[in-house]
């Protein structure tokens, strides 16, 4: 952090909400302090006047952004209540300066960088989305190395815990078929070109979504994970048997019409195929409560003579 408390303190509070007594904070920053000045000291003198500084900038941010606060502390009433604290010296003038400038100006916030909150965000801000598949990638690097430690002993755990994210992403896109392109790439593009494109995406990440959800079956399988199989394949079908009772109202009930609108649709002939192969495969002594969607499915794809 180039020697900065502040934006050591930005780093570690966008990663965590700092709250609790007044007791417990100090410790926290009495904590972050002493790393701070162990590995970017900086100006700092001693680990004392690293702990100020770290206590000021908090209560300079405390004030700048709250908005109960009618009276702004100034720089110079800043800069004045840290005279003399390094070690009975004054920090650089240019050094506070800057630190009251980027603290009063930007609000320290906790970062939303987990698969969830970038699913749960609005499609259409794709700024936003961008910005927080890059904290996450950032998040990443900071990471300990990769340790492979007894294989497959924390594994089942380790799929429990991010299943419900995985689960909802993938069907997020199912359901949502705009989420399939990127509105980047379609910029100066005419209308010919643009629906190429828009094609070609969508017919990527189905393919990654299918390659997603043989994995996650897989998984399932091999930890002996009923429930959320049980579940995948419910969903699967719930949603193939809306496309087909989709093709069957939109024909008027001419099984004829109905069967061709169902060929010509990619993404619900995938779906029937993926449906019935993960049954096949990993279905025989794990599908349980998912028959009944099942069978419903079966008895659509009768109605359309398929």
């Amino acid at each position: 952090c180039e020697g900065r408390v502040d934006r050591g303190l930005r780093a570690m509070l966008q990663t965590f909400h700092l709250s609790g007594e007044a007791q417990q904070i100090g410790r926290i920053l009495e904590e972050f302090a002493d790393a701070f000045y162990r590995h970017s000291p900086g100006p700092i003198k001693d680990g004392e006047a690293c702990y100020v500084l770290t206590y000021a900038v908090m209560m300079l941010h405390t004030d700048a952004h709250n908005p109960r606060v009618a009276k702004k502390m100034s720089r110079e009433q800043f800069m004045g209540t840290l005279k003399g604290t390094n070690k009975g010296e004054d920090f650089p003038a240019k050094y506070l300066q800057d630190m009251y400038d980027e603290i009063t100006t930007k609000e320290i916030k906790v970062l939303n960088s987990d698969l969830q909150s970038i699913s749960e965000s609005s499609h259409k801000d794709v700024k936003e989305i961008d910005a927080s598949w890059q904290r996450l990638v950032e998040r990443s690097k900071s990471s300990a190395p990769f340790r492979v430690s007894m294989a497959q002993a924390h594994g089942k755990e380790m799929f429990i815990m991010v299943w419900g994210q995985v689960e909802s992403i993938v069907m997020r896109y199912l359901d949502d078929p705009d989420l399939y392109t990127d509105p980047y790439s379609l910029r100066n593009l005419d209308r010919r070109s643009r629906r190429q494109t828009v094609r070609n995406q969508r017919k990527i990440l189905l393919q990654k979504i299918v390659h997603g959800l043989y994995a996650v079956s897989q998984l399932c399988s091999v930890y002996q994970l009923r429930d959320p199989l049980n579940k995948l394949l419910m969903l699967l079908a719930g949603r193939l048997k809306k496309q087909l009772q989709v093709a069957y109202n939109v024909a008027g009930g001419v099984q004829a019409e109905a069967c061709a609108r169902f060929g010509r649709n990619r993404q619900a002939q995938k779906m029937s195929h993926l449906l019935f192969d993960l049954l096949a495969k990993y279905g025989g002594q794990h599908c349980q409560e998912a028959w009944s969607s099942v069978l419903e499915c079966i008895l659509w794809l009768l109605k359309l003579g398929l």
